[in-house]
């Protein structure tokens, strides 16, 4: 006949009724927690002092959730669910709070399932309305219901976070590449050298603080402007200056087209002219007259690249760099003095250069060039 094996659970059961009826409700509360926080301290008749106090802490945490109707009770979920909570801080990465509204979910669930036996209680993690079957089973829901709060205020405050963290690094991705391309420029040897430039450009789509100087001028053909500085080794505020004037301080020529006489006109945004200008540009690039002039009066980039070309001209006559030579030849050539317009023009070039643009005066290292 075979050996009828001991019910360790019916046991501590009995037991524990016993102690309540010997001891004050509070004792007893301290009692079974002391039990559940195996407390080696704590004393068990001789039939569980032989069961290993991991053993003995389960079987009593398993009568308590099965009372937990018991309002008593309650209030040892904490120390019931602290070994879950350890074991999956361990495991996984969630957050204590979390995993403790986890283990309430299931505590309060299990509640619902007082008939089903010990092995299946395990696996009683059902989804549901916590909040309403806790009402149900008239558990004291303020706990429950102050964790959900905090996760809930939690989980908004992570996904802040984890926004917050893809917007910087999205920016500094951004940043990265604006950079890159900022510092990957060279002289240009045809027409669509300079358009693939632009377009590089203009597809970072700068904000303003990457402007030079806060004038109508893009930043895109700001940072154009003191790329052509750097290759050709002018002063920024040579160029600057020189649209100043030629504009009244307004930068609006690009497209516009100024008669000087019969079959002479100047063009865009540094305002080069039809006869000589055009047709340097057109021997340079191989174009046609047509195309050169159409480009230089309503493309910014091409008609930039044409006013370092005769920069490059204005400079094969001087030995050295000085502002208001340059400002007059660009306006009158090399005898400009002789000409009261082209006096005034330098003196308006003056004013720009010394007062407004003044950053830039010294010439920019060049970073690449071909």
């Amino acid at each position: 006949m075979n050996k009828q094996k001991f019910d360790y659970k019916e046991y501590l059961k009995k037991y524990i009724d016993l102690y309540k009826s010997k001891h004050t409700k509070k004792e007893t509360i301290e009692y079974i927690r002391k039990i559940i926080n195996k407390d080696s301290s704590v004393e068990l008749p001789s039939v569980l002092a032989d069961v290993s106090l991991e053993k003995t802490s389960l079987l009593l945490s398993k009568i308590v959730l099965e009372e937990i109707d018991n309002k008593d009770y309650v209030g040892l979920l904490p120390d019931i669910l602290k070994d879950k909570i350890e074991y999956k801080k361990k495991r996984v990465r969630f957050s204590l709070k979390k995993i403790a509204i986890v283990g309430t979910i299931a505590a309060i669930t299990l509640t619902s399932a007082i008939n089903i036996n010990s092995k299946q209680l395990k696996t009683s993690y059902i989804s549901t309305d916590y909040k309403q079957l806790a009402i149900n089973n008239k558990v004291n829901t303020s706990v429950v219901l102050n964790t959900s709060t905090i996760i809930e205020k939690e989980e908004k405050e992570n996904v802040k976070e984890k926004k917050k963290q893809k917007v910087e690094k999205e920016e500094n991705k951004k940043e990265e590449k604006i950079k890159n391309v900022l510092n990957d420029y060279s002289k240009y040897d045809s027409v669509d050298s300079i358009l693939k430039r632009q377009k590089e450009l203009e597809d970072l789509k700068l904000d303003d603080s990457y402007k030079l100087y806060d004038c109508k001028l893009s930043p895109e053909v700001q940072q154009f402007i003191y790329e052509l500085s750097a290759v050709y080794g002018y002063p920024v505020d040579l160029t600057f200056s020189i649209i100043d004037t030629e504009t009244r301080g307004k930068f609006d020529s690009n497209g516009e087209e100024s008669y000087n006489g019969p079959g002479d006109y100047d063009l865009g945004l540094t305002q080069q002219n039809t006869v000589s200008r055009v047709t340097e540009f057109c021997k340079k690039f191989n174009v046609s007259y047509d195309e050169a002039y159409k480009l230089i009066r309503d493309n910014d980039y091409v008609n930039l690249v044409s006013a370092f070309i005769e920069y490059d001209e204005i400079a094969s006559h001087f030995s050295s760099y000085e502002p208001l030579e340059y400002a007059g030849c660009y306006n009158g050539w090399l005898n400009w003095k002789n000409k009261a317009i082209s006096r005034e023009y330098v003196d308006l070039f003056n004013d720009a250069y010394n007062n407004e643009y003044t950053k830039y005066h010294s010439v920019v290292k060049v970073k690449k060039k071909k």
